[in-house]
């Protein structure tokens, strides 16, 4: 199934480091606490990218990893920020001067750089809470009375956390270096120059730090820097892991892999440790200044466990796909309940709440009481939910609201220039679509899709992306009393860690036309609502997208049933994937997909 996916920015180095310099320069206009230390940390996500997207120029100009200025120069300064950030960490949020960063900047924009260069944002940290601090916390404890170890970060996101273990050992002066695992995504390997290699050689006889997040499917790339570490004869005793869960090398992953990983000695801090515990600044803290001291402790409501609120009877829960379900925690203060939802580290949580200010400000969506790092906070308020019934609400007022929301996001949120890799092409989710469809066992649908081929050139020239909603399912909107009709989690699906990412207009409408059943005169009707407010829609691009958005879906669900934690939420799954599955087939039949644009 092709569920997976992620973006990319391209950039201008002169215009990351214009960024990295003035965030550098806001840091003493931030007041104490957790706001300065969220700026603090966006600045050693930035630092970090910037790291990756040097390696990986360096890395496609030899063909190997090897010694690079630029990139080494950017490590230097990713380093000074993450001393400063474990030091506020440490004491807990506490004002700590980047000691050092300055120079290091200065340094980097006298190199002569590359341009442009391809960033890409960290997984973890824009989708599934991964905090830098707890890779430090993690390498305090594992390397408190040792030798200081050669880290090795593992790009993407390792080049950033190798920056935190690194900067979280006192003393360490040398620079942690970064690879890319290449090859099929479950056999990686390392390319090394021969500088890398006599690196890894040399480190027999003292620690060495293996640093990213996961492991995920495979466990391939962790594997591939410990193959090359078990070549360079350094012992399997002297390497600590640095994962960002405790759970086994990935489903997916070879019996030798899955051996080793329960042999190798593992360092890992979860979120919970870090920011829930009594006695330690986290997450109550954050939103003290938002919502008052908290009547009691955080609770979880992530992986389906918001459905508890919405519905008393578990037997009309919609299905979740936990795993890819964001943080998100209930918050009680003052007698009033707020949910904390996790949008983001960096620049794409930023993004993301920016449209929440947005949506909110604009009577779409719940009003947010504040962001902190990371953490999106809003009222939690009770309602009736579009969902199992859809029809709770008048169709007429349903079609005037949906028609005025996704007009304000389509003149909200068009995709800004330059674009970079911020979604799927057409002809890329015609391939998804047909790949899951026939995957799934609808092989006379995956057929039909191909004669979509003919309209991918006229469709990528009419796309339009921008930032959709992506989640129009009925469990999303909320029927206050008062009568208004308010649109949740409609921030970061447009980003997800998904193939989709932005994409036209029609997507959505598609999207709608699917979760909420409309018939093809409710569809007609929201499309000359959409017109009305500037934003057209032929019937034929909107048929290409309603197909690939149920492959999309088929997909997702279907993968989704082997790893549901238990036999309910299986059966959910595996209901949701064959109402996909027959819609999709449905219209495969009618020969909607042999139509011209």
């Amino acid at each position: 199934m092709i569920v997976f996916g992620g973006r990319t920015r391209v950039r201008a180095p002169a215009a990351q480091l214009q960024r990295l310099r003035a965030s550098l320069a806001g840091l003493p206009e931030q007041p104490p606490g957790i706001r300065r230390h969220a700026a603090l940390v966006s600045l050693l996500l930035a630092s970090g990218e910037l790291v990756q997207g040097l390696a990986d120029a360096a890395f496609a100009r030899d063909g190997a990893d090897r010694p690079d200025a630029a990139a080494s120069a950017a490590m230097a300064l990713a380093l000074r920020v993450a001393r400063a950030v474990w030091r506020s960490h440490a004491a807990g949020d506490a004002p700590v001067p980047p000691e050092g960063c300055q120079d290091a900047l200065g340094a980097l924009e006298r190199l002569a750089l590359p341009d442009p260069v391809v960033l890409r944002a960290g997984e973890g940290f824009q989708h599934y809470a991964v905090y830098p601090e707890t890779y430090s916390r993690a390498a305090a404890v594992a390397f408190r009375s040792a030798e200081a170890p050669l880290v090795i970060g593992i790009r993407s996101i390792g080049a950033t956390l190798a920056a935190a273990v690194a900067g979280a050992l006192p003393g360490a002066s040398e620079l942690p270096l970064t690879v890319r695992p290449v090859g099929p995504p479950f056999d990686r390997r390392l390319a090394l120059g021969d500088e890398w290699e006599q690196r890894l050689r040399a480190a027999r006889g003292r620690p060495v730090a293996v640093v990213d997040e996961g492991p995920g499917l495979s466990g391939s790339s962790f594997g591939a820097v410990l193959d090359a570490l078990e070549r360079a004869g350094v012992p399997e005793a002297a390497i600590r892991v640095f994962p960002s869960h405790a759970g086994d090398a990935g489903s997916a992953a070879s019996p030798r892999i899955r051996t080793r990983w329960s042999r190798i000695a593992r360092v890992y801090v979860p979120f919970d440790a870090a920011f829930l515990a009594a006695g330690r600044p986290g997450l109550s803290e954050w939103v003290r200044d938002l919502v008052g001291p908290l009547d009691e402790p955080p609770a979880d409501a992530s992986a389906g466990a918001w459905r508890r609120l919405a519905w008393d009877d578990p037997a009309v829960w919609p299905a979740v796909i936990g795993m890819r379900e964001r943080r998100k925690f209930w918050l009680r203060a003052g007698g009033q309940r707020y949910l904390a939802r996790f949008v983001g580290l960096g620049e794409p949580g930023d993004a993301a709440a920016a449209r929440a200010e947005a949506l909110g400000a604009a009577g779409f969506s719940p009003p947010v009481v504040g962001v902190r790092h990371g953490f999106l906070v809003t009222r939690w308020v009770e309602g009736a939910r579009l969902w199992p019934e859809p029809r709770v609400l008048p169709r007429a007022s349903l079609l005037d609201r949906l028609s005025a929301y996704l007009a304000f996001r389509a003149g909200r949120f068009a995709e800004p220039e330059p674009p970079g890799d911020r979604g799927a092409r057409p002809a890329e989710l015609l391939e998804m679509a047909r790949v899951n469809a026939a995957e799934a066992g609808a092989v006379e649908a995956a057929a039909r899709l191909e004669e979509f081929a003919p309209w991918l050139a006229a469709l990528s020239r009419a796309a339009r992306p921008l930032a959709v909603d992506g989640r129009l399912h009925g469990w999303e909107w909320l029927l206050l009393p008062d009568g208004r009709l308010w649109k949740t989690d409609a921030v970061d699906h447009c980003d997800g860690h998904d193939p989709i990412g932005f994409q036209d207009l029609a997507w959505d409408v598609a999207g709608a036309s699917v979760e909420l059943e409309l018939d093809a005169g409710e569809v007609a009707a929201l499309c000359r609502g959409l017109a009305s407010a500037g934003h057209p829609l032929e019937p034929e691009p909107l048929a290409f997208y309603r197909a690939t958005y149920l492959g999309f879906q088929l997909g997702l669900h279907a993968s989704a049933i082997p790893l549901a934690p238990d036999a309910q939420e299986a059966g959910r799954l595996s209901a949701a994937a064959a109402r996909y599955r027959r819609r999709l087939e449905v219209d495969a039949r009618s020969g909607i997909c042999a139509r011209r644009p």
